[in-house]
């Protein structure tokens, strides 16, 4: 069950009731003017409670706290050098993974020039052979952590495992869940329990739901600052192309969910010549940004060989996306 309470709050109401819920052993979750308890699609309110109310909505998805109906208003997620979701467009730029502290501050710069607010680089790898880049540890997080600093950047870094969340945490913005860990609810809880945003990515096989209801162990958990990362599903012609985007789904899940939508267009399209008219196609369809990642030297890269955009490809990418969504703004307006 779903309540939304009317505006000005009438909070001894408020409260009373969410006790009510929890002497009955039923779980509620309570963010902002909103009310969702899991389990109970009847109750008998009292004449007060029902003139506090605005309405009620007895059924609710499995990914309730994910939904617009639990939270109609777009959710934004305040970094401490940029805003997440809404109005704002973001762009996440940077290379697979930190290699050195030079390469990452050479392009953070780069980053920064072409209106990125957030850098991003791994330094927790599945390496790609058994003696391949495995990433640099905290060492890169320190690199990454710094090159943004200078640059005015947020910075977004992906943990594979409960092990690396503390370590991550103290050098970034926004955590991050691969592809490969979306089922991984351990991990998903776990990041629920601690502060920062969490970026979770839809696994290669998932639904919409599937994918909802990842975020749903993060937010049960305490933490409703979610971002949702498309970044492709199965291709059904892997002669071409990497992984396949619907562009269908990007506003369905814009419909179903307030979490800002992002999509990285670099892992949908598995080679740096699509990912432009990827790019383009997303701001289209709404989305909130973009994940763009970039390298001096494409084909030398340590992690993902061939992925990357040069920085040259990066910067007009970055031009064409921004005036794009602002076509896309006056549309919606």
């Amino acid at each position: 069950m779903i309540i939304q309470f009317k505006q000005p709050l009438q909070t001894n109401i408020v409260k009373n009731l969410t006790q009510k819920f929890a002497t009955m052993g039923m779980h509620g979750f309570l963010i902002d003017n909103h009310l969702t308890v899991i389990g109970v699609d009847h109750y008998d309110f009292s004449q007060d409670e029902l003139n506090a109310i605005e309405v009620v909505i007895p059924e609710q998805p499995s990914f309730v706290l994910a939904s617009r109906d639990f939270h109609p208003e777009d959710t934004v997620i305040k970094l401490p050098n940029s805003e997440v979701g809404g109005a704002n467009f973001t762009i996440v730029a940077g290379p697979s993974a930190v290699e050195d502290e030079t390469m990452i501050s050479t392009l953070a710069r780069i980053a920064k020039q072409g209106g990125a607010t957030i850098l991003t680089g791994r330094n927790f790898l599945n390496a790609e052979a058994p003696y391949g880049f495995a990433g640099l540890g905290e060492a890169g997080l320190k690199y990454l952590r710094a090159a943004a600093d200078e640059n005015h950047l947020d910075v977004i870094n992906e943990v594979t495992n409960v092990t690396q969340i503390e370590l991550a945490s103290q050098y970034s913005d926004v955590l991050e869940v691969g592809s490969e860990s979306m089922h991984d609810t351990q991990l998903l809880r776990a990041l629920g329990k601690q502060e920062k945003p969490v970026a979770i990515r839809q696994s290669l096989d998932a639904t919409i739901e599937d994918w909802l209801n990842a975020t749903e162990f993060v937010a049960s958990e305490g933490n409703q600052n979610i971002i949702l990362v498309a970044s492709g599903s199965v291709a059904f012609d892997r002669d071409f192309s990497q992984k396949n985007l619907d562009i269908a789904t990007l506003p369905i899940v814009h419909s179903l969910s307030h979490y800002p939508l992002l999509v990285d267009a670099n892992e949908v399209s598995g080679t740096s010549e699509l990912v432009l008219p990827i790019s383009r196609a997303a701001v289209a369809a709404g989305v909130q940004g973009l994940s763009l990642t970039f390298h001096e030297f494409p084909n030398d890269a340590k992690y993902k060989q061939g992925l990357a955009v040069s920085p040259n490809e990066y910067m007009e990418i970055s031009r064409q996306v921004i005036k794009l969504n602002q076509v896309v703004g006056a549309w919606q307006q």
